[in-house]
């Protein structure tokens, strides 16, 4: 996302929605990075807009899931529950290449590869996408809900019979020891391209981690201890991330370095029960919701944490970041009413300037470099215009 230091100008024509339905859950929206193209992802199919003119480039209707987009500028998705096809990302022309067995849920996508688990949770498999049929390996999956079956950006995964490699379709030299003794110890790695750490969880003697050194499969300094929860596993976080209880209703964030188990930095937070965070690529936010019924959830917190020194620089009700550059975080009201941008770098996290939403209780979010609003009950779609 870029940093947007001056006021912009205002919205484009707001464009049709053909198949909004007035929910605006049931719906999000995709950066493809190809192209200056934007998907919204419908359940019912994709419609496409090239950005960069502010105009729909394509649209479908068949009930379409989007899985990941490839560097030659096609993407792989999924047709109702099994078949999976091809897509050119700027004409939305489709090449149907096989289906999958029934009843699988697919964890991780790659150019020639998906990892997928059967319906009971019970078994991970590897399937080229030449040969949906059929498992290159397989492995009993982990029963302990926080473990991430896939990390490092997808390139490895976590089962009870240690750490696969996806690239290479076979054990991974290192985390042979991933796994589960009777459903009590559980041993398993996470990370991404930074580093790796290696994470210990028993119900009697606490969890404990340890970065890892995954070319020699060794550990790299010290085992510490976990306190608290691990948010964030199944990101690319910056560092692994630990929340605590603190007194008088306050939360307690610490980063640990993947690479050498260091902590890098511990700040308290007064708001108690974080539960949703949001990762930028110098900013943290996280969320306080709670949710008094499923018609009116109760009022929200948030708050703006520096990544590199986990300084607060922000903490209000109502609003959230939604997006954010280098220097400047995106702030949404709840109302979805306006846009506030704030100067991140200075000292009292300024604001540079504030926008209008071109309709009522529209949905705001960032993809291809744009700020975007969606409105589920006008069935429009806007772009930010900066000039």
């Amino acid at each position: 996302m870029p940093d947007i230091l001056m006021q912009p100008s205002g919205w484009s024509y707001g464009q049709p929605l053909s198949q909004a339905d007035n929910n605006p859950d049931d719906y999000s929206v995709i950066n493809t990075g190809i192209a200056n193209i934007v998907i919204i992802d419908f359940p019912q199919g994709f419609q496409a807009f090239d950005v960069g003119i502010g105009m729909i480039a394509w649209s479908t209707s068949n009930y379409e899931t989007w899985l990941l987009a490839l560097d030659d500028g096609t993407a792989i998705i999924r047709t109702g529950s099994r078949m999976l096809s091809r897509i050119d990302v700027q004409t939305g022309e489709k090449r149907f290449f096989g289906s999958l067995p029934d009843n699988q849920t697919i964890y991780s996508v790659s150019a020639d590869a998906l990892v997928t688990m059967g319906n009971d949770s019970a078994t991970i498999c590897e399937r080229k996408l030449a040969d949906l049929d059929k498992c290159v390996w397989q492995s009993q999956a982990m029963t302990l809900p926080e473990v991430p079956v896939v990390f490092g950006g997808g390139h490895w995964v976590n089962t009870r019979d240690g750490v696969y490699d996806t690239i290479q379709a076979t054990k991974a030299a290192f985390g042979s020891d991933a796994g589960e003794d009777a459903d009590v110890t559980t041993v398993f790695y996470a990370g991404n391209d930074t580093g790796i750490m290696r994470i210990t969880t028993n119900p009697d003697t606490g969890t404990t981690a340890q970065a890892w050194d995954i070319q020699h499969d060794q550990p790299v300094g010290d085992q510490f201890a976990i306190k608290g929860d691990l948010p964030l596993l199944n990101g690319d976080a910056p560092w692994l991330l630990e929340q605590v209880a603190g007194k008088n209703s306050t939360t307690i964030l610490r980063a640990y370095s993947w690479q050498t188990g260091e902590k890098l930095w511990e700040t308290s937070v007064k708001l108690a029960g974080l539960n949703q965070y949001s990762l930028f690529q110098n900013y943290l936010s996280a969320y306080k919701r709670p949710a008094d019924t499923d018609l009116h959830p109760g009022p929200y917190q948030s708050v703006v944490i520096d990544n590199a020194t986990g300084r607060e620089l922000w903490q209000g009700k109502q609003d959230s970041a939604f997006a954010a550059g280098k220097q400047v975080v995106y702030m949404a009201s709840s109302d979805g009413k306006t846009i506030d941008a704030f100067d991140g770098q200075s000292k009292n996290f300024s604001k540079l300037w504030s926008i209008a939403a071109p309709a009522d209780s529209v949905k705001f979010m960032a993809a291809a470099g744009r700020i975007i609003a969606v409105s589920p009950t006008t069935s429009q779609f806007w772009i930010l215009r900066l000039s």
